[in-house]
C-alpha cells in the first residue's frame, strides 16, 4: 500500500483568521480531557487572501494543549492548539503547534504568533519543553 506524501504548510502564514470553533465548554472539556482521543476539537480558518482569488473555509482538529485568559471577560482566551488534521486536504502542518487568540462568545478569533516552546512527538508521545504531557493515537501522524 503506497502512501501520499502530504505538502507541508506553515499555519501562521496560509490562515488568518479563525470564523468558527468550539463553545467554551468544549474548549475546556478538551483541555481537561487531553489524554483521551475523543477530546479533539474543530476551528474553522479562513484563509490568507491573494488579490482576486477566492479562498474556502478549512477545517482543522486538533488537540488543546493550553488556555490563558486574554482579558477578564470570561469569553476571550488564548489557546495552544497541536494540529492533528487538516481536513479534506492533501497537506499538514509543517509546524503542529499553533496559538490562537479566540472568542467563545462570537466562536472567532485570529492565529497568532505562538510563545517559544518546543513540541516533539516522539514514538507516539508527545513531548512539550522535555516533558512528556500525553500519548498520540495509533492512526495520528503514522
Amino acid at each position: 500500500m503506497s502512501t501520499t506524501e502530504l505538502k507541508k504548510v506553515n499555519l501562521l502564514e496560509f490562515f488568518e483568521k479563525v470564523i468558527n470553533g468550539p463553545s467554551r465548554e468544549e474548549l475546556f472539556d478538551s483541555l481537561r480531557l487531553f489524554n483521551l482521543r475523543q477530546t479533539l476539537v474543530e476551528f474553522t480558518l479562513e484563509q490568507k487572501r491573494l488579490r482576486g482569488s477566492m479562498v474556502k473555509p478549512t477545517v482543522i482538529k486538533a488537540r488543546v494543549m493550553g488556555i490563558r485568559p486574554e482579558d477578564g471577560s470570561s469569553n476571550r482566551w488564548l489557546v495552544d492548539l497541536l494540529v492533528n488534521q487538516i481536513v479534506n486536504s492533501d497537506t499538514e502542518p509543517e509546524d503542529p503547534y499553533v496559538s490562537i487568540y479566540f472568542d467563545t462568545q462570537v466562536r472567532a478569533g485570529h492565529i497568532i504568533v505562538p510563545p517559544q516552546r518546543e513540541v516533539v512527538v516522539r514514538d507516539g508521545q508527545i513531548v512539550l519543553d522535555g516533558t512528556v504531557i500525553g500519548n498520540l493515537p495509533a492512526a495520528t501522524f503514522s
